[in-house]
């Protein structure tokens, strides 16, 4: 039988219970008819999908479908790889679905209390956004101490099994003088299991209020721990896991309380550092770094493509200001 804590998450579900009103002008699952549990089913595929291509690790590591019937996929639409897998996703038009799980299926759920196989609870799970590390839990019927989860709970699985550890984060110092800022970067967890980033510019530090990873974007909200200001950040994900090097952008309000956008660049270390003690380095010239290190690599870089580096506005509140 179909645990109880998920029968009754997809039954309050507010995806679902319009669909069942309409349907039927009332909510004795029992009684369903086929064709509403096929709608249900289209609703439940729709968002498994959408959370499939946010955490593509659903099809590597065949949490969602076995291996026989993705080669199958494969083979049916001319596919090689998850990241193509994903994308064909992408293009399935609105009116259609992936099928996932099928309106027949759930109704053995319900209405001839048939035992479900694991991956089609796999599949329940996704709908409902319930953090992965918490599956075996929802699977055993045990009572949560906490009923709902979070908006983003469904990305924090995948932020911790491919982006924690420690970073150098690059950028161009915004004084346009050519030179590259190193600080460092750390995506870790908290006492609380919450996904802690830690940032700093020069003579700045920031900690993370939200994180999350969305349609192939890393988003991090970092508040400055002095004062009332804040950084945002979006780091180009795509579908790499575990990453030597991430590349995207962090928007802030320079001293002049004026809007700048910076192209940063996060190099992985192999082995984490102790943050508190890391200071910010200026990397001036590339004459004084060595040829074969990443800061030599990377000042190269920004230098190739000097006019990309910085995006500066000014305040302005007429056409004549422009």
């Amino acid at each position: 039988m179909l645990p109880k804590r998920i029968k009754s998450e997809i039954e309050n579900s507010p995806v679902i219970q319009p669909i069942v009103r309409r349907q039927n002008g009332n909510v004795d699952w029992s009684k369903l008819t086929r064709t509403t549990f096929m709608n249900i089913a289209k609703q439940i595929n729709r968002k498994v999908t959408e959370n499939v291509i946010n955490a593509p690790f659903l099809i590597e590591d065949n949490v969602l479908i076995g291996t026989n019937e993705l080669d199958r996929v494969f083979e049916r639409h001319s596919l090689q790889t998850v990241s193509e897998f994903t994308s064909y996703l992408k293009h399935i038009p609105k009116y259609r679905t992936y099928n996932w799980i099928s309106g027949k299926t759930l109704q053995s759920y319900w209405q001839e209390e048939s035992i479900p196989k694991d991956k089609k609870i796999n599949v329940l799970l996704t709908f409902l956004n319930v953090d992965y590390n918490n599956w075996e839990e929802w699977k055993s019927g045990k009572q949560p101490v906490i009923a709902a989860v979070s908006k983003h709970a469904g990305s924090d699985a995948l932020i911790k099994k491919y982006y924690l550890g420690s970073y150098y984060r690059y950028y161009l110092k915004t004084d346009k003088s050519g030179a590259v800022v190193k600080v460092p970067f750390t995506i870790s967890c908290d006492s609380d299991e919450s996904i802690l980033v830690k940032s700093k510019t020069l003579g700045h530090s920031y900690i993370s209020e939200s994180v999350w990873l969305e349609d192939g974007a890393l988003y991090m909200v970092l508040k400055n721990v002095n004062f009332n200001e804040y950084e945002f950040h979006v780091l180009n994900v795509g579908f790499a896991t575990t990453p030597q090097l991430l590349m995207g952008t962090s928007s802030s309000l320079n001293n002049k309380k004026e809007a700048i956008s910076k192209k940063n660049i996060l190099v992985r270390q192999e082995n984490p550092f102790d943050y508190e003690n890391i200071k910010e380095t200026i990397l001036n010239n590339s004459k004084d770094l060595n040829q074969s290190t990443f800061d030599r690599q990377v000042f190269d870089y920004f230098h190739k493509n000097i006019d990309c580096g910085l995006i500066n506005t000014q305040l302005a509140h007429r056409p004549e200001d422009l």
